[in-house]
């Protein structure tokens, strides 16, 4: 994912940038930490592409989930998922519905019968500030907890100490991270 540089936890725990010695941990633990903000905010923090499917809602547009939308690349309807055909993207547009990002159908409603799938680039082209902040924090607390344990490698959440294994599943977010989030994190879905 990288959404957080390697460097920029290292210079935060005062580690040389020149060794190397944890940088496997440091990475695993700033993955973990990146998704798990993320997973908490519901939605991507860093632009990326997304497709989503969604039955026609009888309107003439559709609420997203994601924020902010940048562009609309394709839309496809049909019965069936499988048999979805191109659509004009000129036809269709994003803009705001109810506070909330919208697809807009300019000729006509999203028809109830059929089945759409539209393909987004979603969210800020660059990482806020504040949220690179959260996971550096994340991160460095977490790195320091298990260096005491002798932690040496997470991997997919689970670490190896000794002959035994701990998993490490998501903690519990700092009150003030979660204040931090939540003009980043997705409440409802229209």
């Amino acid at each position: 994912m990288a959404l957080v540089e390697l460097n920029s936890l290292k210079s935060r725990l005062d580690i040389d940038l020149g060794k190397t010695k944890d940088d496997r941990l440091l990475g695993e633990i700033l993955s973990a930490c990146e998704a798990r903000i993320e997973r908490h905010c519901k939605q991507p923090l860093k632009s990326t592409t997304v497709t989503t499917p969604f039955g026609g809602t009888g309107k003439p547009y559709k609420i997203l989930k994601y924020r902010p939308v940048s562009a609309i690349t394709e839309v496809r309807a049909g019965r069936r998922l499988d048999q979805l055909s191109l659509l004009t993207l000129s036809a269709f547009y994003v803009g705001m519905q109810s506070g909330a990002y919208a697809l807009f159908n300019d000729s006509g409603s999203f028809d109830s019968s059929l089945t759409y799938m539209v393909k987004l680039t979603v969210g800020p082209s660059e990482l806020p500030a504040e949220v690179g902040d959260v996971i550096l924090e994340m991160a460095a607390l977490k790195f320091e907890r298990l260096k005491r344990l002798g932690v040496v490698s997470i991997g997919k959440s689970t670490g190896s100490t000794g002959s035994s294994t701990t998993t490490y599943g998501d903690e519990p977010l700092k009150k003030e991270w979660i204040e931090t989030l939540k003009p980043y994190r997705i409440i409802s879905i229209g």
